[in-house]
Protein backbone atom coordinates (compact mmCIF):
# COMPACT_ATOMS: atom_id res chain seq x y z
CA UNK A 1 0.00 0.00 0.00
CA UNK A 2 1.73 3.20 -0.59
CA UNK A 3 2.01 6.43 1.56
CA UNK A 4 -1.25 8.07 -0.47
CA UNK A 5 -3.27 4.95 -0.10
CA UNK A 6 -5.96 4.54 3.25
CA UNK A 7 -6.75 1.68 4.58
CA UNK A 8 -10.39 0.41 3.60
CA UNK A 9 -12.53 1.38 6.30
CA UNK A 10 -13.89 -2.05 8.50
CA UNK A 11 -16.83 -1.53 10.73
CA UNK A 12 -17.50 -3.97 13.26
CA UNK A 13 -20.80 -4.69 14.10
CA UNK A 14 -21.12 -5.77 17.52
CA UNK A 15 -23.92 -7.47 19.35
CA UNK A 16 -25.55 -11.20 20.87
CA UNK A 17 -27.10 -14.07 18.62
CA UNK A 18 -30.24 -12.74 17.28
CA UNK A 19 -29.50 -8.89 17.87
CA UNK A 20 -30.38 -7.84 14.41
CA UNK A 21 -26.70 -7.34 13.22
CA UNK A 22 -27.66 -9.35 9.77
CA UNK A 23 -30.65 -7.34 9.11
CA UNK A 24 -28.75 -3.72 9.68
CA UNK A 25 -25.84 -5.16 7.72
CA UNK A 26 -28.41 -5.96 4.96
CA UNK A 27 -30.08 -2.32 5.39
CA UNK A 28 -26.54 -0.96 4.60
CA UNK A 29 -25.66 -2.59 1.21
CA UNK A 30 -29.27 -1.64 -0.11
CA UNK A 31 -29.07 1.82 1.62
CA UNK A 32 -25.33 3.05 0.91
CA UNK A 33 -23.16 2.66 -2.55
CA UNK A 34 -20.27 0.66 -1.75
CA UNK A 35 -20.74 -1.49 1.62
CA UNK A 36 -20.17 -5.39 1.81
CA UNK A 37 -20.95 -7.32 4.52
CA UNK A 38 -18.83 -10.19 5.54
CA UNK A 39 -20.15 -12.97 8.01
CA UNK A 40 -17.12 -14.31 9.86
CA UNK A 41 -18.86 -17.74 10.21
CA UNK A 42 -18.78 -17.94 6.42
CA UNK A 43 -15.50 -16.51 6.24
CA UNK A 44 -14.27 -19.39 8.28
CA UNK A 45 -16.37 -21.94 6.57
CA UNK A 46 -14.68 -20.42 3.25
CA UNK A 47 -10.93 -21.02 4.90
CA UNK A 48 -12.05 -24.56 6.48
CA UNK A 49 -12.24 -25.52 2.64
CA UNK A 50 -9.45 -23.75 1.16
CA UNK A 51 -7.03 -25.88 -0.16
CA UNK A 52 -3.77 -25.89 2.19
CA UNK A 53 -5.38 -23.55 4.61
CA UNK A 54 -3.07 -24.07 8.06
CA UNK A 55 -6.44 -23.49 10.01
CA UNK A 56 -9.08 -25.99 8.78
CA UNK A 57 -8.32 -28.33 11.18
CA UNK A 58 -8.90 -26.43 14.25
CA UNK A 59 -11.93 -24.72 12.36
CA UNK A 60 -13.51 -28.14 11.51
CA UNK A 61 -13.15 -28.96 14.96
CA UNK A 62 -14.66 -26.16 16.82
CA UNK A 63 -17.32 -24.35 14.37
CA UNK A 64 -19.84 -26.84 14.61
CA UNK A 65 -20.24 -26.49 18.39
CA UNK A 66 -20.11 -23.37 18.41
CA UNK A 67 -16.66 -23.12 20.25
CA UNK A 68 -14.29 -19.79 19.16
CA UNK A 69 -11.53 -20.66 16.81
CA UNK A 70 -8.81 -18.96 18.33
CA UNK A 71 -7.96 -15.28 17.45
CA UNK A 72 -5.06 -16.16 15.15
CA UNK A 73 -7.25 -18.17 12.85
CA UNK A 74 -9.42 -15.55 12.50
CA UNK A 75 -7.18 -12.51 11.88
CA UNK A 76 -5.06 -15.03 9.79
CA UNK A 77 -9.05 -15.61 8.00
CA UNK A 78 -9.90 -12.14 7.67
CA UNK A 79 -6.04 -10.81 6.48
CA UNK A 80 -6.30 -13.49 3.64
CA UNK A 81 -9.36 -12.51 2.29
CA UNK A 82 -9.47 -8.76 2.74
CA UNK A 83 -5.86 -9.45 0.86
CA UNK A 84 -7.78 -10.47 -2.00
CA UNK A 85 -10.20 -8.16 -2.28
CA UNK A 86 -9.18 -5.66 -5.24
CA UNK A 87 -8.25 -1.84 -4.32
CA UNK A 88 -11.59 0.12 -4.37
CA UNK A 89 -11.36 3.21 -2.79
CA UNK A 90 -15.38 3.70 -1.88
CA UNK A 91 -15.45 0.32 -0.61
CA UNK A 92 -16.52 0.12 3.24
CA UNK A 93 -16.67 -3.11 4.50
CA UNK A 94 -19.11 -4.41 7.53
CA UNK A 95 -18.04 -7.38 9.41
CA UNK A 96 -20.24 -9.29 11.50
CA UNK A 97 -19.18 -11.82 14.21
CA UNK A 98 -15.50 -10.01 14.81
CA UNK A 99 -14.28 -9.12 16.84
CA UNK A 100 -15.68 -12.15 19.88
CA UNK A 101 -13.76 -10.44 22.72
CA UNK A 102 -11.34 -7.86 23.57
CA UNK A 103 -8.49 -10.31 22.61
CA UNK A 104 -9.32 -10.39 18.58
CA UNK A 105 -10.11 -6.58 18.77
CA UNK A 106 -6.64 -6.44 20.39
CA UNK A 107 -4.64 -8.61 17.87
CA UNK A 108 -6.62 -7.19 15.35
CA UNK A 109 -5.38 -3.61 15.86
CA UNK A 110 -1.71 -4.27 16.32
CA UNK A 111 -1.58 -6.13 13.25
Amino acid sequence: MSEEQQPQPIIFLLGPPNAGKSYLCKRATAEIHGVQHIVMSDLLRWEEKRPLSPWAQEIKSKLPSGTLVSSDGCIFALKYFLGGLPDDPSRKIILDGFPRNLDQACEFEKQ
